[in-house]
């Protein structure tokens, strides 16, 4: 109980503003992300038909168990574990996998295959995959994951 506590506390309450439905505001921000980081590979995600709620959302639904081995995994849940204060660092690393397969995404162009990719394992170095979403994603654009638009716009009502 405290676990599931503790990663909802840390790093999904906002998740709830529109629930039942996905979290808008934070696959806008990993949108927003990927446009910034690369607009090649954000163009293209677009042109098949995939929105963040069909490439993003089930890798955070599934808090990436079905993209990563085991070993993966618990990789990355230490280090998820070990920052509590990156509020931001499940949406980065959701962005940071776009970023780390973009070579692949790119040569995939059909909307089916995408949104399998996105369903699978595919051989990475995870702790690459954290340093990414650390180093590229959340350290220069951190804001956009979590102060999206639409929380401002709640957040001030």
């Amino acid at each position: 109980f405290e676990t599931a506590m503790s990663v909802i506390f840390n790093w999904c309450s906002s998740w709830f503003i529109s629930y039942p439905h996905p979290p808008v505001h934070v696959l806008e921000g990993v949108d927003e992300v990927l446009k910034l980081c690369n607009k090649r590979l954000f163009t293209h995600l677009q042109d098949c038909g995939l929105t963040a709620e069909t490439y993003a959302w089930p890798l955070l639904c599934s808090v990436f168990s079905e993209v990563l081995s085991k070993d993966e995994w618990l990789i990355f849940w230490d280090h998820l574990f070990t920052n509590p204060d990156k509020p931001g660092l499940l949406p980065a690393t959701a962005a940071a996998y776009c970023l780390y397969f973009s070579n692949s995404l790119l040569s995939l162009n059909r909307k089916c295959d995408l949104e399998k990719f996105f369903r699978r394992q595919n051989p990475l170095d995870v702790k690459r995959l954290v340093g990414m979403a650390n180093n590229t994603v959340l350290k220069n654009y951190g804001g956009n994951l979590v102060n999206s638009n639409l929380v401002k716009k709640i957040n001030t009502k």
